[in-house]
């Protein structure tokens, strides 16, 4: 139906757009900044696989999964109309009432298209908010780091020293992971200088801020690996995907019910799950 469709479009530019702001704000450090840095620089917004892949492995199913059900939502619904252009649109329930008692319930059927309507607007804002993501990070502006006294900025994030537990060389590829005291085995913050004289002197900066700020480190946190979480992550994703499909032949409004719920179950699980990830960053004013 081509009202159902137009909300899903204009719901999926307006999340797209969104996540884009969002996150290449986020990406720029806030002016003006009271601390001093011992060293600047941009970094690319794409990640390098060596310190991704990782957080590929799992975020990327996780977001192709959401862009699926999103599209069987969509298609589950437009079953209900001659095409996807066309402004009319029979309700299931309504169907199922004519053929079976011979008569249609006109509240029912608002009933369901308002519910329609909804689930465009879920499905839309899931496919556009992941697009967003996706585009920003291929796309987006350069990443703004800096490094002071107080920690190390991410755009507008600050890493505290006392939330750094450890630090990883990777000479040969010129890059400083930076591992959080929340939790070790947590993905680390990359830290990449475009030029090997920039990052001896980054190399010597965080070894000096680390030991000048080893008093105010907490007790680090010894979690068990992640191996097991991993596992029952993917697990959870696949059969989300597996409900869904198994379900498509179905046509009636609970399947877009239960297909709003997968979506929204998914994104808690993404939030829960990658939120843990990294180190704790403070928000910096600007």
């Amino acid at each position: 139906m081509i009202w159902i469709n137009l909300v899903a479009c204009v719901a999926a530019f307006v999340a797209g757009i969104g996540a884009w702001r969002m996150l290449a704000r986020n990406r720029r450090s806030p002016q003006p900044t009271q601390a001093v840095n011992l060293a600047a620089w941009q970094q690319p917004t794409l990640p390098r696989w060596g310190s991704a892949m990782r957080q590929l492995t799992l975020i990327v199913p996780h977001d192709l999964a959401q862009v699926l059900i999103s599209v069987l939502l969509l298609a589950s619904i437009n079953r209900g109309a001659p095409g996807p252009l066309a402004p009319n649109f029979a309700a299931p329930s309504e169907r199922w009432l004519m053929t079976t008692l011979g008569f249609a319930d006109t509240q029912l059927a608002l009933m369901s298209w308002l519910a329609a309507m909804f689930a465009a607007m879920l499905a839309g804002t899931t496919v556009g908010a992941s697009a967003g993501f996706a585009l920003v990070t291929l796309f987006g502006p350069p990443v703004s780091i800096s490094i002071a006294a107080d920690g190390v900025r991410f755009g507008a994030l600050l890493l505290p020293w006392r939330h750094v537990s450890s630090v990883r060389l990777l000479v040969a590829r010129m890059e400083i992971l930076l591992f959080g005291s929340n939790d070790p085995d947590s993905a680390p913050l990359t830290l990449a200088p475009p030029t090997r004289m920039l990052y001896e002197q980054v190399e010597g900066i965080v070894g000096e801020q680390l030991a000048a700020h080893s008093a105010d480190r907490g007790p680090v946190r010894q979690r068990p690996a992640r191996a097991a979480s991993q596992v029952v992550f993917i697990l959870a994703v696949l059969g989300a995907v597996i409900l869904a499909l198994a379900l498509y032949p179905v046509n009636a409004e609970w399947v877009w019910f239960l297909y709003g719920v997968e979506l929204v179950a998914l994104s808690l699980l993404g939030r829960l799950y990658f939120g843990g990830w990294s180190p704790i960053m403070l928000k910096q004013a600007g």
